[in-house]
């Protein structure tokens, strides 16, 4: 099955004391990612190429996706800090942290996908 463009899944560890109060990361994460006036590059490591994919492909690799996010949701500990990658900027993110990032990375790509789609529908 095509892969999402991440190699690892983050895995925690033991909860790391941080400097920041809880909340203030997530808060962050949403004022960045969902300030649609600034453009922003993907790190190379989470870039997967230019994979062709037919829709169906799509579609199968974004329900396995949500279903494995909401399986951890529901059975993890979401304090935990995840060491083993780092969100550039951001640095290390709890559980709770990168279901934030998730969750405002994709508003920010249904946000272009909404503003190319009258020139792809054009195109076609």
């Amino acid at each position: 099955m095509p892969s999402s463009g991440y190699k690892t899944v983050p895995r925690p560890v033991a909860p790391l004391s941080v400097a920041m109060p809880p909340g203030l990361v997530g808060f962050a994460l949403t004022t960045l990612f969902l300030n649609f006036s600034i453009r922003m590059k993907s790190p190379g490591f989470v870039d997967p190429g230019n994979p062709t994919r037919s829709r169906g492909e799509a579609t199968q690799v974004l329900k396995k996706a949500a279903q494995n996010l909401e399986d951890r949701v529901m059975n993890t500990d979401l304090t935990l800090t995840c060491t083993d990658i780092e969100l550039p900027v951001f640095g290390c993110l709890t559980r709770y942290e990168w279901i934030k990032f998730i969750s405002v990375h994709i508003q920010r790509h249904v946000h272009q996908l909404k503003a190319i789609l009258p020139s792809v529908l054009t195109y076609f």
